[in-house]
């Protein structure tokens, strides 16, 4: 059983509530992860809710709960049959967790449920933990920000930010500099770069920020930094259908978080980390 406290409902137009204020369960078996259950946020919701998951196995299982994407949580209680046993669960290959950050697009939104955000699938995916400093409007870049992320232990670092940079002076600005500081402290860890996901490929804007997000990658490579990746946000959504990839033109469907996962996946299994 799961009891959350939360509050009101975290409702927006554009993304369901089995994304923004629910939760999802999956089960881990034999390396691979499936997908249980999703405690799914009442409408009407003003403090909370409950929630039940019946299991009629009686064998030790390992299970991972991921948070809702947008609403925020202040208290969660679990309750488990009478009879149940726990135990430490599996631990993840990889010994530290990939730091993701940037815009609403990283928090997750809009994906129909936690687990089909595409950090979700390269955890599952990679057996990692990930940390999620999506924040919504608010991925900027600035000094404090990178200083303080720079701080964390981390095994991949992945810069997502170019849609909240509110100009492209702005991103020129904070891009680099950002590279620079986790850089500093992380001198062997991973860096991916991505560019923003638009549904159309191609346009003067993204042209202009495209260019000073990929000079970060190339003076890093020209420095001396083999282990920095740049992933052009216009490959993310792939070639076919790139409309059923947002929701509103911007933020990802489930099929468009599938697809910047995958893209993703390309470079990521080919670490060393």
């Amino acid at each position: 059983a799961l009891k959350t406290v939360q509050n009101g409902r975290g409702a927006m137009p554009h993304m369901p509530l089995t994304g923004s204020s629910s939760f999802d369960l999956y089960e881990k078996k034999e390396g691979q992860y499936t997908y249980q259950k999703t405690f799914i946020a009442p409408v009407h919701m003003t403090d909370g809710y409950e929630n039940i998951f019946y299991c009629n196995r009686t064998d030790l299982r390992d299970y991972t709960l991921n948070f809702p994407l947008y609403h925020g949580v202040n208290a969660l209680y679990i309750g488990l049959h009478k009879e149940s046993v726990l135990d430490a669960g599996d631990r993840y290959i990889h010994e530290k967790p990939i730091v993701y950050y940037g815009s609403s697009i990283t928090q997750g939104g809009c994906a129909s449920r936690p687990g089909n955000a595409y950090q979700a699938h390269i955890t599952r995916w990679f057996d990692t933990d990930h940390i999620n400093l999506g924040f919504s409007g608010n991925g900027k870049g600035e000094k404090s920000m990178a200083d303080w992320m720079a701080s964390l232990d981390m095994g991949v670092f992945v810069s997502d930010y170019d849609f909240n940079a509110p100009t492209a002076e702005h991103l020129e600005a904070t891009h680099k500099p950002l590279y620079e500081t986790i850089r500093t402290a992380h001198p062997d860890i991973p860096y991916i770069i991505l560019s923003r996901p638009n549904l159309t490929k191609k346009t003067i804007q993204t042209d202009a920020r495209h260019a000073i997000i990929q000079k970060t990658y190339v003076d890093a490579r020209a420095a001396g930094d083999k282990n920095v990746y740049f992933i052009p946000g216009n490959e993310l959504f792939g070639e076919v259908d790139r409309d059923v990839c947002t929701v509103d033109t911007t933020h990802p469907t489930d099929e468009g978080f599938y697809r910047m996962a995958q893209r993703m996946a390309r470079v990521i299994k080919h670490l060393d980390w």
